[in-house]
């Protein structure tokens, strides 16, 4: 497990994870936690068997598509 710092409006990055969800069909993260600095929000990644079935590659086209 490991947190992931970005700088991304909550409410964009929860419209970001349902478009994902729905699209996709990929869930992500529910909610996002606030951090020191109010711009930054942090979600907890953690990596089980059905996360080890994407390659970094995908992972990061996918957070990408959560900071977008």
């Amino acid at each position: 497990m490991m947190h992931l710092h970005m700088r991304v409006d909550e409410d964009a990055f929860l419209k970001a994870a349902r478009r994902i969800a729905e699209d996709e069909g990929i869930f992500t993260w529910p909610q996002t936690m606030a951090s020191d600095t109010p711009s930054v929000r942090v979600v907890e990644f953690t990596v089980g068997d059905a996360t080890l079935t994407f390659t970094p590659d995908e992972v990061a086209k996918i957070v990408e598509q959560l900071l977008a």
